[in-house]
């Protein structure tokens, strides 16, 4: 990568849809606002993902393959690209996900190269190489968790993959049953996030093209937590389950669903019972939730195609921000927001 500069201490923002950074510092209500943007980032591709590294500098991908991945280090904005004659440059600059391990190791999931990683220490990036031979479709990694200090475990579009950093052993786990299609099982080894039970540590939670799987890693089994909502006859997708795009804990046993066209869904781990929150000024096939973070006891950020806001849980109420100065450049009529990262208590990129 070879980067130099001041490294990022302290960013007050959230980068919504687009390429730009809010800075908030007071709880409710929901303005006022100030707003910071961080320059040279595209301004046509919604954020895939965020991180700020323990080193301070703020990693920014983009679901675009022409996008690629961006870092920002407080004062310029760098983008990496795979450059052919360099092994040590980005090897995918399609990135889906971003996550340190406590080594500062940067690992990516990319959308048709597997895994990838950079080394700090050597600031080089390399291909990881990880055994996705048997995924019949591409070999994207949607998203990764990592347990203990030798372990990664990786949501892909053909499964449940377990990733031994040191012997480098994969091991695939995929959905099978004798009561699904052929097209429940593609669906259901279609995994898009992945996240750790907080009371069960060796119980996975895992969103899927066909809803909320969980994986218990004692006994290598997946059990289906079926909503009781249909995504086929309410908004005529050729799938019964609504497509879950992100998994968040908004307490021990709440577990919140961000979906495609189904709103929020929040399912509790103990009753194993569902409910669901909708914007009533959206229509369904827009009430897509791309990320959440806890904002109090009662509220949560959301991030999704209405725009950057908050959900209130006891009032059952959506707020989102329409006072948000974009730039001439932008399209003020599309306000997606497709992804955040909490910094502080009052910072959130």
């Amino acid at each position: 990568m070879k980067h130099q500069g001041t490294v990022f201490k302290q960013v007050i923002a959230c980068l919504l849809c687009l390429a730009w950074i809010p800075v908030f510092g007071q709880e409710s209500p929901i303005p006022p606002y100030q707003f910071q943007y961080i320059p040279n980032l595209p301004q046509l591709s919604r954020a895939g993902d965020i991180l700020l590294d323990s080193r301070g500098f703020l990693w920014l991908s983009y679901d675009a393959a022409s996008q690629g991945l961006f870092i920002y280090d407080g004062s310029s904005t760098l983008k990496l690209v795979n450059d052919p004659d360099d092994p040590t440059s980005l090897p995918d600059p399609n990135v889906t996900s971003l996550y340190e391990s406590p080594d500062q190791t940067i690992w990516f999931g990319t959308r048709t190269s597997g895994l990838c990683k950079y080394d700090p220490s050597r600031d080089e990036f390399s291909l990881v190489n990880i055994d996705l031979s048997s995924l019949t479709g591409p070999k994207t990694v949607w998203d990764l968790l990592e347990l203990g200090t030798d372990e990664l475990w990786l949501a892909t579009h053909g499964g449940l993959v377990r990733f031994n950093i040191t012997s480098e052993k994969t091991t695939l786990f995929q959905v099978k049953g004798t009561k699904l299609t052929e097209a429940e099982t593609i669906n259901a080894n279609a995994m898009q996030c992945l996240r750790q039970d907080p009371r069960s540590p060796e119980k996975l939670w895992i969103g899927t093209v066909n809803g909320l799987y969980s994986f218990d890693i004692g006994t290598e089994t997946f059990s289906h937590h079926a909503m009781p909502y249909s995504a086929n006859e309410e908004v005529n997708y050729p799938h019964d389950q609504y497509l879950i795009i992100e998994l968040f804990f908004f307490s021990d046993e709440n577990l919140l669903c961000g979906t495609w066209a189904g709103g929020i869904m929040e399912y509790n781990t103990s009753s194993n019972s569902w409910r669901r929150f909708r914007d009533p000024n959206t229509i369904d096939t827009d009430d897509l939730f791309y990320d959440f973070e806890k904002k109090n006891e009662d509220e949560i950020w959301v991030a999704s195609t209405v725009g950057f806001g908050t959900f209130t849980i006891s009032q059952n109420k959506f707020s989102y921000i329409d006072s948000i100065p974009f730039p001439e450049v932008y399209d003020r009529n599309n306000r997606q927001c497709s992804a955040m990262e909490i910094l502080s208590e009052n910072h959130l990129i």
